[in-house]
């Protein structure tokens, strides 16, 4: 399974709020990767994050709308909204029980996107609650951060909680 964390105009195009210098060169490497997960048929689930302070209002906003260049490639059934740092955990067990009937859960999961020492890092640990058996990673050369040293201790924390970093 890849997670693919806020992919969104806010975060990624250069006009976004959120938008900090070299992240948009994120969009090409997962689109890559979501293009070779779904040759694979890998199941790939992604995150709109909805600010709380906008919950109740239009969603359908250019800012918070996934980019572009990753829409088409996605399915919508397959995409999280979320008010906070990461997927809500009744989400998850449902995600688990709709796809893993039958067991306990994914075995792989790769985690990607925004930002690696804020959003990342709490998707990954609520991902790791729901699936307590799976082998997760992260690459670094799919996730961004806007501070480098916090996103090398982002990374450094995800090693210490059993997640492989890898540099591909």
């Amino acid at each position: 399974m890849l997670v693919i964390v806020d992919a969104q105009n806010c975060n990624l195009h250069p006009e976004g709020e959120k938008y900090f210098s070299g992240s948009e060169q994120l969009i090409p490497k997962l689109a890559q990767k979501i293009k070779d997960c779904n040759a694979a048929g890998e199941y790939i689930l992604y995150t709109q994050d909805i600010p709380i302070k906008e919950k109740g209002k239009s969603e359908d906003r250019w800012d918070l709308a996934i980019v572009d260049e990753l829409l088409p490639l996605l399915k919508p059934e397959n995409k999280v909204k979320k008010n906070y740092y990461g997927i809500p955990p009744e989400r998850l067990l449902v995600i688990r029980q709709q796809l893993f009937p039958d067991h306990f859960g994914e075995k792989r999961i790769e985690v990607a996107g925004v930002e690696t020492n804020i959003c990342v890092v709490a998707n990954v640990i609520l991902l790791q609650s729901a699936f307590p058996e799976a082998d997760f990673y992260v690459s670094r050369q799919l996730v961004s951060a806007k501070d480098q040293a916090k996103e090398e201790q982002a990374l450094a924390l995800l090693a210490d909680l059993n997640v492989q970093v890898v540099a591909d």
